[in-house]
């Protein structure tokens, strides 16, 4: 008997060691996979998260933060504890350079921190963020859009609130050691490096990098169709009372805290500004100019001046598209919010002038349908075409 249970113990024996073979080998590969993929990700830190030291050839520009803007501005406010700071949509962070706020405001450390399509609220988690990691912010400037309003805009897929309330989540930092998404985008940032093709989206103070080769700019059409077929801006919009309170906390808050606070509208195009009207937004776009008006002065750069109808004599490259304007164009915001420039562009709404500066929009908007038709054409041809 003794001889036959070491016979069937031996058989036991030969059977389960090429299983439990199999099994460490397979289990040893993925600890090495994943060993290997923790190591990429952090040593080229496509979104500059862990801010790891920057290698020549390897991962000195970050050529990928255009998927995780949200990521990288919060990174960057709790990296850098900006004195100043820039929130708003891309057209803020295409348009507002931080270096020249800095010198309006006599500040050191500005920090750009729009991103694309931003809601108030998101607007609103920011600044409560910067505030929070930046107890000596001075000065504040928000760009607002008539989008941002929309209650019913989807919320972006990278922006995470729980973020914004703590320096780390446990998912961000999983998402940018283990994530399938972060190890392309490090294997993408690695080969532009390696072959010297590679420039940052985004400037260290979060300004959008003018250098840089990816272009967000889109043809008058395709900007047209997203904003009016896509429920990402204005289909089946809705006014947002609730954001709208935001702004007044926001308000609250900078004026407790002796923080600088300067509003405005973004100038996009004369043409977007038409095609608003066209659409049916104009309504909408009056009730918000009131409702922030009775709270807080605003500065309204939009509709048909001599900066969105590109009539300044001896300026170019104004805009990008019809909806985003370059940084000679952020110049002259600044220079008219801080010094008042004589230039035609740009009034101060008040609860006392609103009513007589959205009259002249619309007079204004006459005008320029007088001395605009082939414009005003090529622009109803593109809207009668949208589907």
């Amino acid at each position: 008997m003794e001889s036959i249970a070491k016979d069937l113990d031996e058989r036991a024996q030969v059977l389960v060691d090429p299983y439990y073979g199999f099994t460490i080998q397979f289990l040893t590969t993925i600890v090495v996979a994943i060993s290997l993929i923790t190591s990429i990700n952090f040593l080229i830190d496509p979104w500059n998260f862990f801010q790891t030291p920057k290698i020549s050839g390897l991962n000195t520009f970050k050529s990928e933060l255009g998927s995780q803007q949200c990521l990288f501005k919060a990174r960057q406010i709790h990296f850098t504890k900006p004195d100043s700071i820039i929130i708003g949509s891309s057209r803020v962070m295409t348009g507002l350079d931080p270096k020249q706020l800095q010198k309006y405001t006599q500040t050191k450390n500005g920090f750009n921190a729009g991103f694309a399509g931003a809601r108030f609220d998101e607007i609103y988690a920011y600044f409560q963020y910067a505030l929070n990691q930046s107890p000596k912010l001075k000065s504040v400037i928000i760009g607002i859009d008539l989008f941002a309003f929309n209650e019913k805009k989807p919320p972006r897929e990278d922006f995470c609130k729980e973020r914004l309330q703590q320096n780390i989540t446990f998912t961000d930092l999983c998402f940018s050691l283990f994530n399938k998404q972060t190890f392309m985008a490090s294997l993408k940032t690695f080969y532009s490096n390696f072959n010297h093709k590679a420039q940052s989206v985004f400037l260290e103070n979060g300004f959008s990098n003018p250098q840089c080769k990816e272009d967000i700019a889109m043809s008058d059409k395709d900007l047209l169709r997203l904003f009016f077929q896509s429920p990402v801006f204005y289909k089946n919009f809705s006014f947002s009372k609730e954001r709208i309170d935001l702004f007044k906390q926001i308000v609250k808050t900078c004026q407790e805290k002796n923080i600088d606070l300067k509003v405005y509208i973004n100038p996009s195009q004369d043409i977007y500004w038409e095609a608003l009207c066209q659409r049916g937004y104009s309504s909408h776009l009056d009730l918000l100019k009131r409702e922030l008006a009775q709270i807080f002065p605003i500065w309204d750069f939009s509709g048909f001046n001599l900066v969105t109808r590109q009539e300044i004599e001896g300026v170019k490259n104004l805009y990008s598209d019809c909806s985003h304007f370059t940084s000679t164009v952020g110049n002259l915001i600044f220079e008219k919010m801080f010094k008042g420039s004589s230039l035609p562009f740009g009034k101060l709404l008040t609860k006392e002038t609103v009513d007589q500066q959205i009259q002249e929009f619309y007079e204004e908007r006459v005008a320029w349908k007088e001395n605009n038709q082939s414009k005003l054409n090529q622009l109803e041809n593109i809207l009668n075409n949208l589907n």
